[in-house]
């Protein structure tokens, strides 16, 4: 390896790179042996222009981060440096709703941010969509180092291979631990491997970008090589480390039961119990859970869609998927009570911004739970209800029919078609119509009403004729 002159070398690498010409033959002298096969001209024509290409499409990127900019940017950067991105339009679009939410592009600028974590946005990406997909770290770096190439070394086999062989014959220990090749996964310890590396040699007016180059061109060198200094050097990727910091959060659970599009919380009773559209099973773990205060632990990797379904486990156990369904789960932001749509956000990030539990030491999560089967059916201007709570009222079984923004409802007869009062409200014309559709949907408005109503349950077969 080069222990020597390591300035003047790395600084040669720079030059031929930019100029785009190749290595002087003494540079290829000095680390070759009379043993090494090696090639005696190295061009750098083709990199620098790529990364000429690459620099201009980043800088059109983050003045205008449109869709079409980022996939431009990826395509690009995985097609030159030859990342293996398995889908780069999924990748761009994940990056580009990414930069959407918080503005990623300027947290890759700000050294208030930790590297880690913004590369592990980017190297999850995949894993959100199919937990079988690889981690893209090798990109990750790369596209966080053309955004900021001076804080964001690139790794990749060379660079990785190429450190670990120098620091080991400097035997340096790396965060007060011996030096390990399989920890080059872990983007901290890479950056501090990298830094160490710099320190020793006296690099510290190259950026990260300059010392890539030389380590990625002397890696080529030696990889077109037989053998170097009587030692074979094999190049490999590692396996990337995701972060898997772990937290324990607080979290009160504030449960109410809603129908008819209004909450019904004295359905909290054990009396009551399948009163409504759910069974037992999903109403009395909701009673137990009730303004209960329970201790989640996340990551910083976990998203918000896992952790409600961490909080739906704590709730229902294995069985909590039957129960989504009819569920709605709100967060409190500031007080007010919100819905949190988009699953792949990340719950770390809502915690720091958004879910103050600075003063209460916890987070507030409301569980609303329906039970009311609601609307089934449509017929343009006129929609269809099968209410739960009919026990007592009327128990022939019967559909609500409404018209579209009128405020009342007609309960007509599944086996007729008949309104069940005497005067009914809704115009002539609607009830002919509303009828019609009813004998023509009998056997599905039946099967609602036996399922999803708490009236008498009727004999579809010897019903309908």
């Amino acid at each position: 390896m080069i222990t020597e002159n390591l300035l003047a070398y790395v600084r040669l690498v720079n030059k031929s790179w930019k100029s785009g010409k190749s290595i002087k033959s003494k540079f290829l002298d000095y680390i070759s042996n009379p043993r090494a096969k090696i090639y005696n001209r190295f061009y750098f024509s083709e990199c620098s222009e790529g990364d000429k290409v690459l620099s201009g499409l980043f800088n059109k990127m983050l003045i205008n981060p449109s869709l079409e900019n980022i996939e431009l940017s990826v395509l690009t950067l995985d097609s030159i440096y030859h990342t293996r991105l398995d889908n780069p339009f999924k990748t761009s679009h994940a990056i580009f709703e990414l930069n959407q939410r918080i503005d990623f592009f300027s947290m890759i600028r700000d050294s208030g941010y930790d590297r880690r974590t913004i590369i592990e946005y980017i190297t999850s990406i995949n894993k959100r969509f199919d937990n079988n997909e690889k981690y893209i770290y090798s990109f990750a770096t790369k596209f966080c180092s053309f955004i900021s190439p001076n804080r964001f070394p690139i790794y990749d086999q060379y660079s990785s291979t190429l450190l670990y062989e120098y620091l080991k014959k400097l035997n340096c220990n790396i965060c007060n631990q011996p030096l390990c090749r399989s920890k080059m996964g872990d983007y901290s310890y890479y950056i501090s491997a990298y830094d160490c590396f710099i320190a020793h040699y006296r690099l510290e007016k190259f950026s990260y970008k300059e010392i890539d180059r030389f380590l990625w061109s002397y890696g080529k060198i030696i990889e077109n090589s037989v053998m170097y200094e009587d030692e074979e050097i094999v190049f490999s990727s590692v396996s990337y480390i995701p972060i898997e910091k772990c937290n324990s959060l607080k979290v009160k659970l504030d449960i109410h039961l809603f129908a008819e599009g209004k909450t019904c919380d004295e359905l909290l009773s054990d009396k009551l119990l399948g009163h409504g559209t759910n069974p037992p099973f999903v109403v009395k773990p909701l009673i137990k859970a009730n303004g209960q205060t329970i201790y989640i632990k996340y990551y910083e990797t976990t998203t918000i869609g896992s952790f409600n379904e961490m909080l739906f486990q704590s709730v229902w156990g294995n069985i909590w998927k039957d129960v989504l369904p009819n569920l709605i789960i709100y967060y409190y932001v500031d007080g007010i009570r919100a819905e949190i749509r988009d699953n792949d956000i990340s719950l770390s990030q809502l915690l720091n911004k958004y879910l103050d539990r600075e003063k209460s030491g916890h987070i507030k999560v409301s569980f609303y739970v329906s039970e009311d089967a609601g609307q089934i059916d449509d017929d343009g201007k006129l929609q269809y209800f099968i209410r739960s709570h009919e026990a007592g009222k009327h128990n022939i079984p019967h559909v609500h029919v409404n018209v579209s923004g009128n405020k009342y409802e007609e309960p007509l007869s599944i086996i007729n078609g008949e309104p069940l009062v005497k005067k009914p409200k809704l115009p002539r014309k609607y009830l002919k119509q509303a009828k019609k559709h009813i004998l023509e949907n009998q056997n599905k408005y039946m099967l609602a009403w036996n399922t999803q109503s708490d009236g008498l349950e009727i004999d579809i077969n010897n019903t309908i004729i």
